[in-house]
Parts: C-alpha cells; sequence; structure tokens
C-alpha cells in the first residue's frame, strides 16, 4: 500500500470565511468611506487657498500702508521749528494778517532767495521750505530724510522726493475704474529745481484700486479737507493726515480702509516760539542800547581797591 503524503487533507465542515458577496460589500464600504476623506481633504484645501489668497490681498493692502506711515513719519520740513520768511514787499503791505513776528524777522540776505519748484520759500532761519504738493485728491509729494544711499559716489544725501498717486495699470484686464497705487522716489539730486517724476518708474503696492483720499487736518474748522490750499494753516505743513482706501479683491469684494497718521506728536506751536524769540532779542538789545547809552562798559572790570 502507497501513502499519498502529498494530498491536501479535506476541509473541515464547521470552518468559515468571507463570501463573494460579503468582498463586495465591505470594498463598496471602504470606497464610499475614501471618497468621504477625499471629498473632505479637498474641501479644506480649497478653503486653505482661499483664505491665503485673501491673506496675501490684506497683507498686501497693509503693506501699502505700512510704506505710506514709514515715509509720513519722515517727512521732513523746517516749518516743524521754523517760521516762513516773508519778504520785504510783502512786510511793508498793508496786509493786516501777517504775523507780527513774521513782519520783525526782515533780513536782506533773505529777500534775495530765488525760489524753486521744489522750494518755493525759505525760512527764518535760511532753511529751504520743501513743497508739500497735493494736486488731487489721490496724490501726494513730499520730501523724505529716510534715503540711503546705494552707491558711494551718487549724487544722493538722506534726503529724497517721494509721490504718491493712481496710475491705469496697462496690459491687465480689469474692471473700468480700477487703478493701482504706485510710489515714485527720487533720491538723485534733491536739490534740483524741477521735479522730474517721468524719470523715474515707479513701483506699485497695490493694484485693483478703486478710490484713493488724501484728508488733511484743519485745526480752525476740527475737521479733516480734501486739499491743502482749503486749511487755514501752512500749505506747506502737515500736522495730521487721513488716509481713505478702497479697492475690490478677486472675488469682486470691495474693502475699505481708513487711516490716520500724525506727522508730529506733540504740536510744538513755531509761530509763538518764533514771536517769543523775537520778543527776547528786542529786549536784549534795547538793554544793550540803554546801557551804551549811559556809558556803563558791563565788559570793564569792577574798580580795584587803591593800595597804600
Amino acid at each position: 500500500m502507497v501513502s499519498n503524503h502529498n494530498q491536501i487533507p479535506p476541509r473541515p465542515l464547521n470552518a468559515q470565511g468571507f463570501t463573494l458577496l460579503e468582498v463586495l460589500i465591505a470594498i463598496t464600504l471602504l470606497s464610499l468611506l475614501m471618497l468621504g476623506v477625499y471629498s473632505l481633504v479637498n474641501s479644506s484645501a480649497i478653503t486653505r487657498d482661499h483664505t491665503l489668497r485673501e491673506d496675501q490681498e490684506f497683507v498686501e493692502a497693509e503693506t501699502a500702508l505700512y510704506r505710506l506711515e514709514a515715509d509720513f513719519a519722515l517727512l521732513y520740513t523746517p516749518l516743524l521749528f521754523s517760521v516762513r520768511h516773508t519778504s520785504k514787499v510783502n512786510q511793508n503791505s498793508n496786509d493786516s494778517s501777517a504775523p507780527e513776528q513774521t513782519k520783525n524777522s526782515s533780513n536782506s540776505s533773505l529777500d534775495k532767495y530765488e525760489a524753486t519748484e521744489r522750494f518755493p520759500y525759505i525760512s527764518s532761519k535760511a532753511i529751504p521750505i520743501p513743497a508739500i504738493r497735493n494736486d488731487d485728491k489721490a496724490s501726494i509729494s513730499f520730501l523724505s530724510s529716510g534715503n540711503k544711499r546705494n552707491f558711494e559716489s551718487a549724487k544722493e544725501s538722506s534726503f529724497a522726493w517721494v509721490k504718491y498717486a493712481l496710475k491705469a495699470m496697462e496690459g491687465e484686464s480689469n474692471e473700468p475704474g480700477l487703478m493701482a497705487l504706485v510710489r515714485y522716489h527720487l533720491p538723485l539730486n534733491p536739490y534740483a529745481h524741477e521735479f522730474e517724476w517721468e524719470s523715474t518708474s515707479p513701483s506699485i503696492l497695490l493694484k485693483n484700486v478703486k478710490k484713493l483720499e488724501f484728508l488733511f487736518w484743519d485745526s480752525q474748522r476740527k475737521n479733516f479737507v480734501d486739499s491743502l490750499k482749503n486749511t487755514n494753516g501752512d500749505p506747506n505743513l502737515i500736522r495730521v493726515l487721513k488716509v481713505v482706501l478702497e479697492w475690490v479683491d478677486k472675488n469682486q469684494t470691495e474693502h475699505k480702509i481708513e487711516r490716520i497718521f500724525r506727522i508730529t506728536w506733540p504740536t510744538f506751536d513755531a509761530v509763538k516760539d518764533d514771536a517769543e524769540y523775537n520778543k527776547a532779542l528786542q529786549q536784549s538789545r534795547t538793554t544793550k542800547t540803554g546801557k551804551e547809552g549811559s556809558g556803563e562798559d558791563s565788559t570793564s572790570p569792577p574798580n580795584e581797591p587803591d593800595e597804600e
């Protein structure tokens, strides 16, 4: 009798396994579960991209406003510590509204100052006053003291002219009426006579801008006005500035930001300080003239006692 050792033993009658129907049901349930997981992951990715895109647009707007704030904080003008010089022609006029301290600050050398487009006036301390131009509601230009020289031989200093304005976005399909907020920077030869904004390429700070407006504080009206010429103060001096910015995101949603910048705080009254200085100077001259008329010599030493 030959034994067959390779013969598979018979399957027990009580052994159980997965039927074909059970396997198909398990595969179907697993597919539905994976489909739900995929939908959740895909929705999370879309939400993340949408949030990042919105955050990026807000970051761009905040970056543009931060650039504005940095330039405004470095705005330079001698009117913060001095007053504008008035020529002799204006001093001899019958204009009673001219400040008394300006009338008493006549100086023949200051009267010979030749005004330029960039520096239209000179202060009583013989410092040229840079112009602050506000040609329209959406533009402003001024002299900033925050420039850094990139090349040693360049005609640059710590001063540079800065201009903010709206410009049409060329070569891009956008809704009509949307502009780009741009920044011009003129660091070369800041003491040139005329502005040459067309000689430099502006840098784009924010696109799809619907509205940009610069408002200036009027201390007498206690309100903001839309032009430097409408303020009752010197048009070449800004105390408080308000910026209104409106832009449209990629979802065609409009956003609006209003920001107020204080150029100087606390506020120093240069006109009052100059009046007090002229008054003290006049008193000093009067005292000196009185001593000279009485024959007193304040520089001579006191009489020494006679030696016996």
